[in-house]
């Protein structure tokens, strides 16, 4: 968690000037600070676009008056405390935050997997639907892509040199354990989802239009 500081540190040392590490730092945590409301907004939001076209119950898509999704907010704000335990289950900080985001990468790179896959069955199944972008070679190049997703994968379940303590398979299998763990909520989303919890403008149109 400090490697950039320490570059900034050596960068700034080989110039002549160490003062200006402390400008990169600074200049780091402002760009943190900004990434990190993007982070806490962003994925609420986009959750929250999904429930209202019948995929959460409505109580998860209540906002306050300033159009926020509070209750998606405060359930995001839930889950990530109860994750945060890893910092005070694991004997050092670096440990914990590799393994949260070893978790987070493997969670990411499925999801290209299933995308590349989705690109390759649409090409074959819907060869003739006008797309605004064709890629020649769609098939060999989304194959390398999931080929370096699924690397990206096998990279994360290997404990990174001197940041953990655990061995090599109890730290793959808490990675693989976190990915499943945080990977069935959907399944449950999309099996129990209900046309009466839409309430997303389209729908509510359409709604008004056939009474």
């Amino acid at each position: 968690t400090s490697g950039a500081s320490q570059a900034f540190t050596a960068y700034a040392d080989g110039f002549g000037i160490p003062d200006l590490s402390n400008v990169l730092s600074g200049l780091l945590v402002l760009g943190a600070l900004a990434a990190s409301i993007a982070w806490i907004g962003g994925p609420s939001r986009s959750m929250w676009l999904v429930g209202r076209a019948g995929y959460l119950p409505r109580g998860l898509q209540k906002t306050n008056r300033n159009d926020m999704q509070i209750s998606l907010l405060l359930l995001q704000g839930v889950i990530v405390s109860v994750l945060s335990f890893v910092f005070v289950v694991l004997p050092n900080t670096s440990a914990a935050f590799a393994l949260l985001q070893d978790v987070s990468i493997s969670l990411y790179m499925l999801m290209y997997v299933c995308m590349f896959a989705s690109a390759i069955k649409l090409r074959r199944s819907q060869p003739d639907v006008p797309r605004p972008i064709k890629i020649t070679g769609l098939p060999l190049i989304a194959g390398i892509g999931i080929l370096s997703a699924i690397s990206a994968i096998v990279l994360g379940l290997t404990p990174p040199a001197g940041y953990s303590s655990l061995s090599g398979p109890t730290y793959a299998a808490i990675v693989a354990g976190g990915v499943v763990l945080l990977a069935i909520p959907p399944q449950f989303i999309y099996r129990f989802k209900k046309p009466g919890w839409r309430t997303d403008s389209d729908v509510v149109a359409e709604h008004q239009e056939d009474h």
